[in-house]
Parts: C-alpha cells; sequence; structure tokens
C-alpha cells in the first residue's frame, strides 16, 4: 500500500496505476493512508492522499469515520472535508457531532463545510446517529462486508501512535455491531434517548 500511495503523485498515468492498485485493497488501505497524513515527512503525498480518498469511494468511509476520533486537528479537519466530497448522507451524524462538541473552531469549520456540501440542514447529532443505527439493524447502511474475504472488519481508533485497529468479525453480525456502535454514539450524545436504548439492546 505505502508502494502505491508514493506512485500516486507521479503523475496521471501513474495516479490512475496506483488507484486500481489501492483499490484492490480497499477500506484497509486507510490506516496506511492516515500514517501518512500524520507524519510531516510524507507532506508531499498529503493532498494526492485525499484526493485517492475521494476516487476509493464508499470503501472508505468505515475506517473514516473511526479515525475521526483522532486528536490532530489539521488531518481531521481534511478528513471531514473528504467526507463530505465522498457524498454519503450516512456520514452526516459524524460531521455533526464534530460541529456540535469540537474544541477546535478548524475543526467545526471543515465539519460545517462538509454538511454544506451534502446539503444538509438542521438536526442534531443524536438523533442523526439513531437513523444510521436504525439502517444498520434493518441492513440498508452503505457500508457491507466484502464477499470475497468471508469476514468483515470493524475499525477503532487507537490514539495517535496506534492509530487505526482492525478487528475481523463474522459478516452475519457486522450490521449489528454497527447499529450498536451508531446507537451507543446516540446515546452519548443524547438525552432520554430510549429509542436509542432499545435499538442497542435489540442490536446486542
Amino acid at each position: 500500500v505505502a508502494e502505491q500511495l508514493e506512485r500516486l503523485n507521479g503523475g496521471q498515468l501513474a495516479y490512475r496505476n496506483a488507484i486500481e492498485q489501492l483499490r484492490n485493497s480497499g477500506e484497509y488501505a486507510v490506516p496506511v493512508m492516515i500514517r501518512y497524513l500524520t507524519d510531516p515527512q510524507k507532506a508531499e503525498f498529503h493532498a494526492d492522499i485525499r484526493r485517492a480518498m475521494r476516487d476509493l469511494g464508499v470503501d472508505m468511509l468505515n475506517p473514516l469515520w473511526a479515525a475521526l476520533e483522532m486528536e490532530d486537528a489539521q488531518v481531521l479537519s481534511s478528513l471531514l472535508i473528504v467526507l463530505g466530497d465522498l457524498g454519503y448522507d450516512a456520514s452526516v451524524p459524524y460531521l455533526l457531532e464534530q460541529v456540535q462538541t469540537s474544541q477546535h473552531d478548524a475543526v467545526r469549520r471543515a465539519a460545517q463545510q462538509a454538511l454544506d456540501r451534502l446539503e444538509h440542514t438542521g438536526g442534531d447529532a443524536a438523533s442523526e446517529f439513531l437513523e444510521l443505527a436504525e439502517k444498520f439493524y434493518y441492513g440498508q447502511g452503505p457500508v457491507v462486508p466484502h464477499q470475497r474475504l468471508g469476514t468483515a472488519t470493524i475499525w477503532s481508533w487507537g490514539g495517535q501512535h496506534v492509530g487505526l485497529v482492525q478487528t475481523d468479525v463474522p459478516p452475519q453480525i457486522f450490521n449489528e455491531i454497527m447499529a450498536m456502535r451508531s446507537a451507543g454514539n446516540a446515546l452519548q450524545l443524547g438525552q432520554g434517548q430510549d429509542q436509542a436504548e432499545s435499538l442497542w439492546l435489540a442490536s446486542n
């Protein structure tokens, strides 16, 4: 993956060839991408990596959502913009959470810019997380396991020095785990979220 990332800024033909290779890695390329983006010594590759994330599409969502727990405000802001450019409404609760809870002006501005890109107005993060949880619970989430791998991946943030952590789970329970995660986020953010509690328990 690192080799392909460093080919991205070698001209348009090299970029296209690298993207095709990265497409084979899908979401599993994201931890390496994040390591590059958080490394000032790799700054020459940053713009092309963000462009590649946009071009790789829906496979980027699941690990990028997990990476939003990072403390690096500059990189976090750039990831929020990428989520807006990807164009999936499922990112709305994550963006609203940053607007409503971040201590950094730049992060809040980037999250709002992404929401504007998605043409989303109003709402609160807790309600949007509950809606996302329901989509996963009923098998309508935008993120699905890769059938050819025979497994599914849950991503979490292990801290700035660890980065993204991969946990493989049976694909049959992927939607329930994602529903629990979204419902849990709704519970943490909202008040009196009885529906979120019920959905969390049902998913569990």
